[in-house]
């Protein structure tokens, strides 16, 4: 969520579910509207692509942990983000780094955004995904 700069991240918009005869886990993240754009709350619905490639998406790095500036209500979640392990952070962007550079221009292209800004946005992901591997 820190990546995509979804500033609608709360709990009823990000679920766990688990089978309780298999003890599996599926992960549901919805309402990704006003996604890809400042950090900081917003009217914008969906995507600035000059906000989203400026904006300080990290906050904080320390040896052990790191903060994320995630775009939610104030109010709302404040742990959501934050205080995360180094390991877990750097495990995540091993796991987005398994995405091509098309098939993330593919997922933009998909969500009907524009020809011209899929590229752009697309090298704003994968330059994210390369910092949460150099952690």
């Amino acid at each position: 969520m820190a990546v995509i700069h979804n500033w609608d991240l709360k709990d009823p918009n990000n679920t766990i579910y688990e089978n309780a005869q298999s003890s599996d886990q599926e992960y549901v993240v919805s309402d990704l509207g006003a996604s890809f754009g400042p950090t900081g709350l917003t009217w914008t619905q969906r995507g600035d692509l000059k906000a989203y490639k400026e904006s300080k998406w990290i906050h904080k790095i320390s040896p052990d942990f790191i903060d994320f500036n995630v775009p939610a209500w104030p109010a709302l979640n404040r742990w959501i983000g934050r205080h995360i392990p180094i390991e877990d952070a750097r495990w995540m962007g091993h796991l987005l780094a398994r995405l091509s550079a098309q098939q993330i221009k593919d997922a933009f292209r998909a969500a009907a955004y524009p020809d011209p800004k899929i590229e752009e946005y697309s090298g704003v992901v994968r330059r994210r995904i390369e910092e949460l591997n150099k952690l």
